[in-house]
């Protein structure tokens, strides 16, 4: 097999003008049409599964890694004009993707095939030509030519909405602008980050490097309720009109397939397959998590008392963070610039590339000079032990303005087989992007637990995607079932709860000293503060989202969340909140697939404990775990868990970890 590296012409898209971008959407577009053309006129007796099955992925899948690269652009693009452009051409490629998947006479060619199957096909291929009629009848192949043509015109509608919603989000300025007094209780390496007016206020921005932990430590409680509510408003009422009309044509869509509810119509591709399932889940824990939710609340208001002396004070909403880290400090003794000290960004990024080289049978190799979308993105190369070529990915980690807001992982394009012979194969790229704080002129990047945890979680899926190397672009990791995508990342980032993890990431960025041993024992103790309200805030959203799309729509969507979060945490949230506009999951992909973060957590406390049981850096493990991660979607994901425990997965590992 000839792996191919990556050639310096493959980074062209970086710099594209718009019509740049509009021609190669024409040309992958064409490509992807001559494709299915030649695949209709073959004779029956003709068709095989590599010259109609595969034929028909490769020309997909080109087009698919364009989109990849234009998600790039509009989300990590270095200014205003790349992004627009980017989006513009997205909107613009997802009306063609869905107009071409409309395809009824390749749709019946196929199905024919499939019909009248001879060839004896391996695992991988039968399950990609199942997949592939699914997602024809999904698309409405089997309904009339009028059902058809409305599906299609509401698919593509809900795919601009869904842009439109993203783009909101990330564009959505509502600064606060604070004097040097209301930055009481926050850390001078903080204040030295942020931005300045020039009549000498300190802004902050609604990221989360400069929003999360002025929430956490500031002292002033109007700043921090002034704060609380912008967050809560980011995408506005534009965002929440678009999401009525997203959440309505959803639900047309559904019925027009016969599913009844888009929840029944998005679980089927899912492992929890059944809204009643993914239900189940969520009650079922949230019986556990909401009374461990109001006590760990009611410690909060009692601590807000006694630090106020007011006997009557309420903890309100704006207050979680804030009292939440001061009791957190009370009872563990952490002091969080002792603890940011010991993480300095460049020296926790190797110290986690070498941990899992060595544990995975890894080389990673940064590729200097190599022109990206930006000066500050890092290309790195991933190989096996012996050498040979694995895939590649990029850091993309310091916020910009205009950036995409949270940390995540993104496809540029997949691995695949990219020849019927089974002679050529591309390497995947992924991009994992981030918001750290940047270094300034006193100290480099330095990040808080918590931040490395996030780290480590989206290296998680770095290590999925880069490492399945299925034959197929469309059964890579990427194309795993949504609620179980996440089990790697879940996985990963539980290293940095070991004591014997923390030993190695933590040191002072000065002195190089270890982070102190009863540092470490009071940091993963912990681990399990405010759990039970974290995981109830989680379930609220995950079952909001589920109740969103099954039956009829609710007439405000904010009051309802609302009423959620006060039945069951016990707060109101303030006056004006929006929560909805500016939850970029429920028109990001996690549509009824919010809950699958927790299903998955379920999982990967289980996988998790191989190693714990085992050993940490267990090579042995090791290799396990590389060969869950390698089958990607080529298998289904319950056989794979199953292969890796030697069992069917169970919930006591997640369990016990939460104290529930």
């Amino acid at each position: 097999m000839n792996v191919l590296p990556l050639r310096p012409e493959q980074l062209s898209w970086v710099t594209w003008t718009e019509s740049e971008m509009k021609l190669a959407l024409a040309e992958r577009v064409e490509f992807w049409r001559v494709a299915r053309e030649k695949i209709k006129k073959r004779p029956p007796a003709e068709r095989t599964f590599a010259n109609t099955v595969w034929v028909y992925e490769l020309a997909g899948s080109g087009l698919a890694s364009l989109v990849g690269q234009l998600e790039i652009l509009m989300n990590f693009g270095s200014d205003e004009v790349i992004r627009a452009n980017a989006s513009r051409v997205l909107n613009l490629a997802q009306k063609q993707i869905l107009a071409g998947q409309y395809d009824l006479g390749l749709y019946r060619v196929i199905k024919d095939y499939a019909g009248g199957l001879k060839e004896k096909l391996p695992v991988d291929a039968r399950r990609l030509l199942k997949r592939m009629l699914v997602d024809f009848r999904r698309l409405g192949l089997d309904l009339s030519a009028a059902r058809r043509r409305e599906l299609q015109k509401n698919s593509q509608k809900i795919a601009q909405l869904s842009l439109a919603f993203s783009k909101n989000i990330n564009d959505y300025q509502d600064d606060m602008f604070v004097t040097a007094e209301e930055l009481d209780g926050l850390p001078s390496s903080y204040v030295g980050g942020l931005r300045h007016t020039s009549d000498g206020r300190h802004v902050i921005s609604l990221q989360y490097p400069d929003a999360f932990p002025f929430m956490r430590y500031a002292k002033s409680d109007a700043r921090r309720a002034e704060l609380a509510l912008k967050l809560l408003r980011r995408g506005g009422q534009k965002n929440m009109k678009l999401l009525q009309e997203a959440l309505a044509l959803r639900a047309r869509n559904a019925k027009l397939l016969g599913y009844g509810s888009h929840d029944r119509y998005a679980l089927e591709l899912k492992m929890a397959k059944t809204p009643a399932r993914a239900l189940s889940l969520v009650r079922g824990l949230l019986r556990r998590a909401a009374p461990a939710a109001r006590r760990q609340l009611n410690e909060l208001e009692s601590l807000k008392r006694r630090l106020t002396d007011d006997r009557q004070a309420k903890l309100r909403y704006h207050d979680i963070g804030y009292y939440g880290e001061l009791a957190r400090q009370e009872k563990f003794v952490l002091d969080p610039e002792q603890i940011r000290s010991h993480f300095e960004l460049n020296s926790v990024l190797e110290k986690m590339l070498t941990t899992f080289a060595s544990l995975l049978s890894l080389r990673f190799k940064k590729l200097p000079g190599s022109k990206l979308w930006h000066s500050e993105v890092d290309l790195y190369e991933v190989a096996d032990a012996g050498g040979d070529l694995i895939g590649y990915f990029a850091f993309d980690l310091y916020p910009r303005p205009g950036k995409y807001h949270h940390m995540a992982v993104f496809s540029v394009w997949p691995s695949e087989m990219v020849s019927p012979d089974g002679q050529d194969y591309r390497p995947g790229f992924y991009v994992l992007g981030g918001n750290f704080p940047r270094p300034t002129s006193d100290q480099p990047a330095l990040l808080s637990h918590g931040e490395v945890e996030t780290l480590f979680h989206e290296f998680g899926h770095v290590l999925h995607f880069v490492l399945g190397h299925p034959r197929f672009a469309t059964q890579g990791a990427f194309s795993t079932a949504l609620d179980f995508v996440e089990v790697p990342s879940q996985t990963v980032e539980q290293w940095v709860w070991q004591p014997a993890m923390l030993t190695q990431l933590g040191q002072h960025y000065k002195t190089k000293a270890s982070l102190p041993l009863p540092v470490i024992e009071s940091l993963v103790s912990s681990r399990r503060h405010l759990a039970g309200y974290g995981l109830t805030r989680q379930l609220v959203a995950s079952w909001f989202d589920l109740i969103l799309h099954h039956g009829s729509l609710p007439t405000d969507p904010n009051q309802l969340y609302a009423k959620m979060f006060k039945k069951y945490i016990g707060l109101d949230l303030p006056a004006g909140a929006m929560f909805a506009a500016g939850w970029g999951h429920i028109l990001g992909g996690y549509d009824s697939g919010y809950y699958s973060y927790i299903w998955s957590q379920v999982y990967a406390a289980d996988v998790f404990g191989r190693f714990v049981k085992e050993g940490l850096f267990n090579q042995a493990i090791g290799r396990d775990y590389r060969c869950l991660l390698e089958v990607g979607a080529s298998v289904d994901e319950m056989k794979t868990l199953v292969t890796f425990l030697g069992r069917r997965p169970s919930r006591a590992a997640y369990l016990k970890q939460i104290d529930l």
